[in-house]
């Protein structure tokens, strides 16, 4: 009975998927005071059946997915997310949802850079966006 309820659980976990495609608000927060490297941000979504009502969600991202979100994302850039959602807060407070990266695909204009600075550069490669 106790392996069938772990099999249940994890089949649960796997539903827990979200992906994302807005621009980038404000600038990254980062903190490398340890490992995993820490990184937030918000992602404004526009929905375009109501008009283009933009909604935010608050990002975080653990890893070299931090790092990639820290060195490469700014103020306005167009970026893919892809997680899973997290609901955050207490009982007598309202609850706040975020979405942990898991997969960052960055923008055309961030991987055209990256492209040709590596054409230039034999040792420079595309960055790693995928957490571990």
């Amino acid at each position: 009975m106790q392996y069938m309820q772990l099999t249940r659980i994890k089949h649960m976990a796997d539903v827990n998927t979200v992906t994302l495609s807005g621009k980038i608000r404000g600038e990254v927060e980062s903190q490398d005071t340890g490992k995993p490297v820490v990184s937030r941000f918000y992602l404004a979504v526009a929905d375009s059946s109501d008009g283009g009502q933009i909604g935010e969600f608050k990002v975080v991202a653990f890893g070299k997915t931090a790092e990639f979100a820290r060195d490469r994302l700014h103020d306005g850039d167009k970026a893919t997310v892809t997680g899973k959602l997290l609901s955050r807060g207490g009982s007598r407070g309202p609850r706040a949802v975020e979405v942990q990266a898991k997969v960052i695909t960055p923008p055309k204009q961030i991987r055209a850079k990256a492209k040709s600075k590596a054409e230039a550069s034999t040792e420079e490669e595309l960055p790693i966006v995928e957490a571990e």
